[in-house]
């Protein structure tokens, strides 16, 4: 699904808005919380912090640039932090700012991170991975909402959205001392939990049908698209580095394929054999009952999934599109496209 937001270094400049794909139900779970519950958050003025927990790949970066994109601080700056490539000697420095000459390497007054996002959002990726040390300096900010640069004896207010991320074990991580229980208490109210592409494989075909055209646009050049036999091994694959994996094997697929040729099993083992040689995920197994090709397989999701809202919500076509996240011009080329009649169950939008 890609038509609507009710479907993650300094940006100044104002890209497209991102875009999470896919119908499973956690994904849509996702979408709606997001414009329900967090992008509102975001919208308050030194609004509590957002954290994101999620196995490597799973989107927590593209879900921190939904939240900006999405919410009115998408005018002001989003600022991406690296946490584990900040030490303990310069994290004051670089979390706050400083003033020119206030330490050696100092020579220009600095803003720090929290004042470059000043009224738009601060991503602090891999958060766990910071010191207890760094992890006291960020807790006093995110009770006050005031900083202090180094060199200066005024603090200064800031009016940021923090969001956090991690693929750590938090728990464990206390256990073990690694993280601040007065830290951790005060981040994780508001919390988001991606989960892994092995728990929502029916968001496999249409996330492999997208990075197969983006793919094909940025390398210009067209394949037939999957075959039935490789889509059923993609669909069932585990993904263990997930969605950052899946659209990389997109990309060497359509780098190897013929052009005109189909991206099949021989494709799949030459360039990405472990697919062919795990187990397959039992929670994929209904995928199998699909056939045909990629784009066969799609439309037959797609049209089962609007057949089943306008069964939930009586037939009545606006409360189905709008759970869907569609525009009513959207909804109806779906409709038209998928061979949805009026007469399937449906009312007057």
């Amino acid at each position: 699904m890609k038509d609507s937001p009710n479907r993650m270094a300094l940006s100044q400049k104002r890209e497209p808005a991102p875009e999470i794909l896919g119908d499973s139900s956690h994904t849509q779970a996702l979408r709606r919380a997001l414009h329900e519950t967090y992008i509102p958050t975001l919208e308050t003025e030194s609004p509590e912090p957002i954290l994101i927990l999620g196995e490597r790949g799973t989107g927590k970066d593209l879900v921190a640039r939904y939240l900006h994109a999405y919410s009115s601080r998408c005018r002001k700056s989003l600022v991406v932090v690296n946490c584990a490539e900040i030490n303990d000697e310069l994290a004051a420095s670089r979390f706050f700012g400083h003033k020119k000459g206030s330490f050696t390497g100092a020579l220009t007054d600095e803003p720090g991170f929290f004042r470059a996002a000043d009224g738009g959002v601060l991503f602090l990726d891999e958060v766990a991975e910071l010191s207890l040390r760094a992890q006291a300096h960020l807790l006093r900010v995110l009770e006050t909402h005031r900083v202090l640069p180094v060199g200066q004896t005024h603090e200064s207010p800031v009016d940021v959205a923090v969001v956090l991320a991690t693929n750590r074990d938090l728990d464990e991580a206390l256990r073990k001392g690694n993280l601040r229980d007065d830290f951790y208490d005060r981040f994780s109210a508001l919390t988001i939990r991606l989960l892994p592409l092995r728990e929502r494989p029916w968001d496999i075909p249409l996330l492999l049908e997208h990075f197969r055209q983006h793919h094909e646009g940025r390398h210009r050049k067209r394949t037939l698209g999957v075959t039935r036999e490789a889509q059923h091994t993609l669909n069932t694959y585990r993904w263990p580095g997930n969605v950052r994996e899946l659209a990389r094997a997109c990309s060497l697929f359509v780098i190897h394929a013929r052009p005109g040729g189909w991206i099949d099993s021989a494709l799949i083992e030459s360039y990405l054999p472990e697919v062919l040689r795990t187990d397959p995920n039992p929670k994929a197994s209904s995928l199998l009952e699909t056939g045909g090709s990629m784009h066969d397989a799609v439309r037959l999701f797609q049209r089962e999934l609007i057949l089943s809202r306008l069964e939930l919500h009586a037939g009545c076509a606006k409360a189905a599109r709008e759970s869907l996240g569609l525009t009513k011009a959207t909804y109806h080329r779906y409709t038209k496209a998928l061979g949805i009649s009026a007469g399937s169950r449906t009312t007057a939008d």
